[in-house]
């Protein structure tokens, strides 16, 4: 929330407009500023500044002006200009709207538990080179791919049955990782990368990287910490999805190349890719994220949270459309959104949310500040003003 952002809200509070999300919205504001500027207060200041805040959420009445003016006069007030709000659940969801002269009470009821979705979880299958296909367990987090055998990070054996009919014998043939929408999971690879594969993707490797490169294909979204070799002659690691490739020696880098996405993100966390596109190519360095669309290369700085958030359990949204946030979110709980014909896709959004919570209580959040309205039905989600 920008400072003008937020002299706005002060002014709707004062004038007796503000909902209790907007009123719950200003007083973790301000009381995170205070809590940053604790320097320039007294503990005993800060103490009441946090009572009045609450005395004047809970009345939920036209706030007294001598307060406001009081705590509007202090410098600390508007010198940072964002804050997270944390609302309900932990977890907290604005955006520009907030801004807009809506009533809570005009809004239906939240959804309910019984429409819940579960999360997304750990599954995932693995196709070998002989065409069988082993779905992996959910209990576990990944699959270590080894030249003789497959076994999950646990150290346990996938199956001596599935274990020795992996036909993993120096062949040149693919194999295939795949993760349905819902899913998500680590492999680790023969040469020792290690991919984290988002829902909905795929990655196709070699039984063994014999060659002089090693390479592999992707759809979807991957995380990569691929493996430096010890070698007289470097063996670049290439990522090639259907709009570009990667090439890199050893480096930490994230890749979302989903086909209904309007651009493929290539994020560097550390060391150097090279990213090529039809005739275009450029080098990343660390915090840079290459963004190709239609061929066409553009470099911007990474906002590495965001890119990895999906890898560290979480959906991160910075000033995002609300079509893109729920594209993110059907993969993950694998639902189809449908849009009623008056809903601004393109508004866009800040915010973060728990990729473990149900989607009821991201749908609650959202309903809470009065955005959008949610309905569930089976596995549709429809969305109207």
């Amino acid at each position: 929330m920008t400072n003008e952002e937020a002299k706005i809200l002060l002014d709707k509070y004062n004038q007796g407009l503000a909902s209790p999300a907007e009123a719950a919205l200003l007083q973790y504001w301000f009381i995170h500023e205070a809590s940053k500027e604790g320097a320039a207060m007294s503990d005993l200041d800060l103490q009441q500044l946090v009572a009045d805040m609450r005395q004047e959420v809970m009345a939920q009445t036209k706030p007294n002006p001598n307060f406001w003016s009081r705590l509007c006069s202090s410098p600390m007030v508007w010198k940072v200009a964002a804050a997270v709000a944390a609302i309900v659940f932990g977890i907290w969801f604005f955006s520009a709207r907030y801004m807009k002269n809506r009533q809570l009470q005009n809004h239906p009821e939240l959804v309910s538990r019984s429409q819940d979705i579960a999360p997304g979880k750990n599954t995932a299958t693995l196709t070998l080179a002989n065409g069988k296909t082993i779905t992996l367990s959910d209990t576990k987090t990944g699959v270590i791919i080894a030249t003789s055998k497959l076994t999950y990070t646990d150290g346990t054996t996938v199956s001596e049955q599935q274990a020795s009919a992996t036909g993993i014998a120096g062949k040149n043939q693919l194999l295939s990782a795949q993760t349905p929408r819902g899913g998500t999971y680590q492999f680790t690879l023969p040469d020792g990368t290690r991919v984290w594969l988002n829902a909905d993707s795929k990655i196709s490797f070699p039984e063994q990287f014999s060659g002089k490169t090693r390479k592999i294909l992707l759809s979807g979204e991957a995380y990569f910490e691929v493996a430096h070799l010890a070698l007289a002659t470097p063996k670049p690691f290439i990522v090639e999805t259907n709009t570009q490739q990667v090439t890199v020696l050893g480096t930490h880098f994230n890749i979302n190349a989903y086909t209904n996405e309007a651009a493929t993100r290539t994020t560097l966390l550390e060391g150097s890719v090279k990213v090529a596109a039809g005739k275009n190519t450029i080098t990343l360095s660390p915090n840079q994220q290459a963004i190709n669309t239609a061929n066409t290369l553009k470099v911007s700085p990474a906002n590495i949270e965001q890119a990895i958030a999906w890898k560290n359990g979480d959906f991160v949204f910075t000033r995002q459309t609300l079509a893109e946030i729920m594209r993110n979110v059907a993969r993950w709980y694998d639902v189809e959104i449908i849009y009623a014909p008056d809903v601004d896709q393109t508004e866009t959004y800040t915010g973060k949310v728990s990729r473990s919570k149900n989607i009821s209580q991201v749908i609650n959040v959202l309903q809470a500040i009065q955005v959008l309205n949610f309905k569930i039905e089976g596995r549709r989600i429809y969305v109207s003003r």
